[in-house]
């Protein structure tokens, strides 16, 4: 669990570890509440586990004078209940479940008290200390308090702290020996009423310099910065010499002060396909903080020591290096999540590149919404001018009027004659060019069956994104919701072109208007998005991706929880669904669709249900949309094709947005007219991410090509329409899997043959 937990803030850690002497203290915000729901016993025993130096917590008082644990005022978020905290009874809230929440694994996870608290600490192999938050203002609630302490001799294990000045004074009148700590956006000016008291600390939510630590610490005063979540802000801020950090991740600030590289790493095999450049190898070891990322050396001489890439915790990469008949020498270093490197490079392996010989074939169609538009993706780079020459595409026998090249010129955006909706329709081909040292010139025609789907009923907007140019998003629902472009650049998106923001200034700002001002008892969003920065690494507290000032329905990165949620606000209250943190990836396409059907407000990555919150009520009507901003916060990253629908999604609505909207071409082999069903054994098996699936129709057909789970559940369609009979292969992408067996099943007619595969990771 911890090693899993600690990839939540991968690559941005680009630190010299030698100044990282773990002087810096941990305080585990609401206990380790990542991993565990806050103010829990749960989440304090994990902030034990996790070897914090201390878990913080916050006192409340039950309407008959307990002193109970809840950030809250209510117990309306965390609990299964409802009502303020000060109105209900010790036993009221001791009967609330408090865990469930969180994940149905800490179903009954109660209310715990102070003294429950400190008895955790103290009975703890780990010397662990308790940070004591003060929120309620009763007038004997500092008093209680340090009565729990004393009572325990727990003076030098604690830290009461409290936005109030006056109950920092009081806690020093009744034992000058307890520590105290102020808490707000600290000035000079506080760090003076401090050390007037003979207090110890000062806790922050502002900026941390030099000087203002050197001021701290002149008048005896220690800092502690909260809520500090992202591997990067936490290495800057031990580097700088801070006291203490309050994280929801002190599993990862753990980590962080390893000072252990990690094991060598053992490159096992390459392949080469024409220009790229597959490297595997055995995956690095580290216990203490784990590996988090692969340094990847290329160079054209032996002993490589040009950096290329670094990517995840992965054990493949694909280097696409674009060079024909050319040699490359490659060697790899494993880096930790304190940013410590392998003490050696890989062995070295040397590749030679093939030349690229065969004309550009296609990968995929995508034939959805407008019923004029065709998205047509290649398997490499294609020539403008024969990809934007019209002439060279039919569409049912009719040449298409206009044909677009993508920003990253592997895919083009046709426009063609009207198209039935849920029929088959033919793309012919031919005279395209490739980009090769020797252009290839398919001469000739090749048909694609694909069958087109309209736009989904009730659908408010559309935005395809695929411009490529310009200053206004183009709504293709025919709703008329445009949308002015501010400062974003354009970009290669899922299909076609998509829009890249630079979470500074860059949004879209969509006119008011009655399609989008929804207020029945559903509403959906589906959305591509390619984030730049996982909400844990955010600057700010949001990362905005189809949001509005109005928050009715929105799609955004929440920077305290580590979620991207989808927020609906309806007459009855509001919910945020999340997709946590640790099963996002960061620089990789992303599926999202918030969903709210008038019970549950839901939220779903790449077609599978994430999270779900009971919700009553119609929409809130007077949306004010808005495109990677809200409130001052802008979003990183790529977006392409957002929908949003006046009605809640059926979940095979969200499956065919993930998966069939985009139809995977089988690329046909050069060989003889199959005679025989075939399907081979997937190679490589076991795999890591990318594997190729061969097969043989010895007939013409709609073919059907699955993936299922060892339960029997879909998890992606891989072919499904017309195939003239031949032998085919499919390059299967099990990135977004998790590792485990799969079996992958072909039928057409009545021909069925089903293959087992291992997927590790």
């Amino acid at each position: 669990m911890l090693r899993k937990m600690i990839l939540i803030s991968t690559i941005a850690v680009l630190f010299s570890a030698g100044a990282l002497v773990g002087s810096t203290k941990i305080i585990a915000h609401r206990g380790a509440s990542s991993v565990a729901p806050e103010n829990t016993l749960a989440a304090f025993s994990k902030a034990v586990e996790f070897e914090s130096d201390y878990f913080e917590l916050d006192v409340q008082v039950s309407a008959d004078d307990s002193l109970v644990l809840m950030h809250d005022e209510t117990v309306d978020r965390t609990t299964d209940g409802a009502g303020k905290v000060s109105s209900l009874s010790f036993e009221q809230l001791r009967s609330l479940d408090a865990g469930s929440w969180f994940a149905a694994e800490f179903a009954g996870e109660r209310i715990p008290t102070l003294a429950e608290a400190l008895d955790l600490a103290l009975a703890s192999s780990y010397r662990a200390g308790v940070v004591i938050e003060i929120k309620a203002n009763t007038a004997t609630i500092v008093e209680k308090a340090v009565a729990e302490v004393v009572k325990r001799q727990m003076q030098d294990r604690v830290i009461v702290s409290s936005f109030t000045f006056d109950h920092l004074s009081r806690v020093k009148n009744v034992d000058a020996t307890i520590p105290v700590q102020l808490f707000g956006t600290i000035t000079e000016s506080h760090i003076d009423q401090v050390a007037g008291i003979g207090g110890e600390w000062v806790g922050t939510d502002g900026a941390i310099t030099q000087p203002f630590l050197a001021a701290a610490h002149a008048k005896n005063v220690l800092v502690n910065k909260w809520t500090v979540n992202s591997a990067a802000e936490m290495s800057s801020l031990m580097q700088l010499g801070l006291d203490a950090m309050t994280t929801n991740y002190p599993q990862t600030a753990r980590a962080l002060m390893d000072t252990t590289p990690p094991s060598d790493v053992q490159l096992s095999q390459t392949d080469v396909q024409i220009t790229q450049v597959t490297l595997t190898w055995t995956p690095a070891e580290d216990p203490e903080s784990g590996v988090v990322a692969y340094e990847i050396y290329r160079d054209t001489s032996p002993n490589a020591a040009l950096l290329i890439q670094t990517v995840g915790d992965t054990t493949t990469y694909i280097d696409d290096t674009r060079k024909e008949a050319a040699t490359f020498y490659y060697r790899i270093k494993a880096r930790n999540l304190a940013g410590l490197t392998s003490l050696n490079f890989s062995n070295e392996i040397m590749v030679v590149t093939g030349s690229d010989v065969e004309p550009p074939k296609v990968t995929f169609i995508s034939s959805f919404g407008e019923a004029n538009r065709v998205i047509v993706g290649f398997d490499e780079r294609v020539e403008k001018t024969s990809a934007e020459a019209a002439s060279h595409y039919q569409v049912d026998g009719s040449t298409v009027s206009e044909a677009h090249l993508s920003l990253d010129s592997m895919s083009v955006i046709l426009k063609t004659a009207e198209l039935s909706d849920n029929t088959p329709h033919v793309l012919t081909l031919n005279g395209l060019i490739d980009l090769a040292a020797a252009p290839n010139t398919q001469t000739q025609s090749v048909d694609h069956p694909f069958v087109h789907r309209h736009f989904l009923p009730q659908t408010a907007a559309a935005w395809h994104l695929d411009e490529g140019d310009g200053a206004i998003l183009r709504d293709a629902s025919g709703n008329a919701n445009d949308s002015d472009l501010y400062n974003g650049a354009w970009a290669a998106g899922y299909t076609g072109n998509g829009v890249l923001l630079d979470g500074i200034d860059d949004y879209g700002r969509i006119p008011s208007s009655s399609s989008l001002d929804i207020s029945g008892n559903g509403v959906s969003v589906s959305l591509w998005t390619k984030l730049a920065l996982l909400p844990n690494e955010l600057p700010g507290s949001y990362g905005p991706i189809y949001d509005s000032e109005s928050d009715n329905y929105v799609i955004y990165e929440d920077k305290n929880s580590n979620e991207l949620r989808f927020k609906v606000t309806t007459t009855a209250g509001a919910e945020r669904p999340g997709i946590p943190g640790a099963k996002l990836h960061a620089h990789e396409w992303l599926h999202v669709v918030g969903v709210y059907d008038g019970s549950r407000a839901m939220i779903y990555l790449n077609g599978e249900l994430q999270d779900s919150h009971p919700l009553t009520g119609t929409v809130r009507p007077g949306q004010t949309a808005l495109i990677g901003q809200s409130a001052g916060s802008f979003f990183k990253g790529c977006i392409d094709d957002i929908q949003i629908f006046s009605r809640a999604l059926s979940e095979q609505e969200i499956q065919f947005l993930y998966s069939g909207a985009k139809q995977a071409v089988a690329v046909a082999e050069q060989t003889e007219l199959a005679r025989d069903f075939w399907l081979a054994q997937n190679y490589p098996n076991p795999f890591n991410p990318m594997t190729t699936i061969r097969y043989s129709i010895p007939t013409a057909g709609f073919v059907s090509l699955k993936v299922y789970d060892v339960l029997g559940r879909q998890v992606i369609d891989l072919v499904h329409h017309y195939q003239r009979a031949g032998s085919y292969s499919v390059l299967l992408d099990a990135s977004q899997l998790v590792a485990g067996m799969y079996v992958y099943r072909l039928q057409l007619d009545s021909h069925a043959s089903v293959k087992k595969m291992m997927l590790i990771k």
